[in-house]
């Protein structure tokens, strides 16, 4: 297992990914420079958020992270059985990892459910691999809940043109490997796996493993289903909160746009990227750019005080301190020894 997680944790070569970031980062520079946003405008929305509807959307926000958990939750427990560390356990390190996720770059947050999950298993070595079946697992199914919300709104309101590129190739490679992980899961075979990778890649299809079962998948769409409507809900609190007045319609738009673009951060947050999605979306609604730049801040802004406020208590109960969340990743650490049946 050791081999197997050497070779996901590598994963691009740093350097190349440090050009690549660069590159992307030069180009959302130079739609800045190219667009010409007014800074009072965009700061004149910032200036008149009404905090009583930000800290409702705040609220939204987390309620949408606590009900998607409870989906990774299921996926967890249909992957290891009686071998999982209880509901807790990987609240926390849902909790952790979207923390992660908001302040590095490249989705280590994933890397660090896994870690922290496996870290509370009686073996963390061998149960790595199925960790991490279940995190792609709970990531694949999103395109299920989000498909459908793409859907009635490209029936109902329409895509803007400026997005249309990004966001179904976004949605049709996300479907691809989804049918990819079911096949997966659904196949058996009957040689007992040689080699570490031959055993890490057994594990990981353990992960996917829930993916067989309708029961189960069911579930968990059930809560990541939620969860979205939720985070669309949020986002229309935020449009109340800036004083924008629009529909739930673009509220949905936005968080299609927002998902689009995070998916693959290469710097923290994909700051600037996001901000341009959110501005693309609200344009082709009648909102100015520079009204939909300032939006972006601040509805990047709410999503990231939701998280820490779920995070950072999620870190302390597991006794991380913040400076070591970026070596969480890298698996379980040497001294946490497992605590099973929370």
């Amino acid at each position: 297992m050791d081999g197997l997680r050497t070779f996901a944790l590598r994963g691009v070569r740093p350097r190349i990914r440090q050009i690549v970031s660069l590159a992307l980062l030069l180009l959302v520079a130079l739609v800045f420079i190219a667009t010409g946003p007014r800074l009072d405008e965009v700061f004149g929305t910032l200036a008149g958020v009404d905090w009583r509807w930000a800290t409702l959307a705040v609220g939204a926000n987390a309620g949408s992270l606590l009900v998607r958990g409870f989906g990774w939750q299921v996926l967890l427990s249909g992957a290891l059985g009686r071998r999982e560390a209880g509901a807790h356990a990987a609240e926390r390190a849902y909790l952790l990892g979207q923390l992660v996720n908001a302040v590095l770059p490249g989705r280590t947050g994933e890397l660090t459910k896994i870690g922290v999950y496996s870290a509370r298993l009686a073996d963390p070595e061998k149960d790595w691999g199925v960790v991490a079946g279940a995190v792609a697992a709970h990531r694949l199914i999103d395109v299920v809940p989000l498909g459908v919300l793409i859907l009635l709104l490209a029936l109902s309101v329409g895509i803007p043109p400026a997005a249309e590129t990004e966001v179904f190739t976004v949605f049709g490679v996300s479907i691809a490997l989804l049918v990819v992980a079911v096949v997966l899961a659904r196949r058996n075979d009957p040689v007992t796996p040689r080699g570490t990778l031959g055993r890490g890649i057994a594990a990981i299809r353990a992960g996917l493993s829930p993916l067989h079962s309708p029961r189960t998948t069911g579930r968990a769409l059930a809560f990541q289903s939620a969860g979205w409507t939720i985070e669309v809900a949020g986002v229309w609190v935020a449009f109340q909160a800036f004083g924008i007045e629009l529909s739930i319609a673009p509220a949905g738009l936005v968080v299609v746009a927002t998902n689009a673009i995070t998916l693959f951060p290469f710097w923290p947050s994909n700051i600037g990227a996001f901000q341009i999605a959110v501005a693309t979306m609200l344009q082709g609604a009648g909102i100015p750019w520079a009204v939909g730049i300032g939006f972006g801040l601040g509805l990047q802004g709410v999503e990231t005080l939701a998280t820490a406020a779920l995070g950072l208590p999620a870190a302390a109960m597991e006794g991380t301190r913040l400076g070591s969340l970026a070596r969480i990743r890298n698996g379980p650490p040497p001294d946490a020894g497992p605590r099973t049946g929370e």
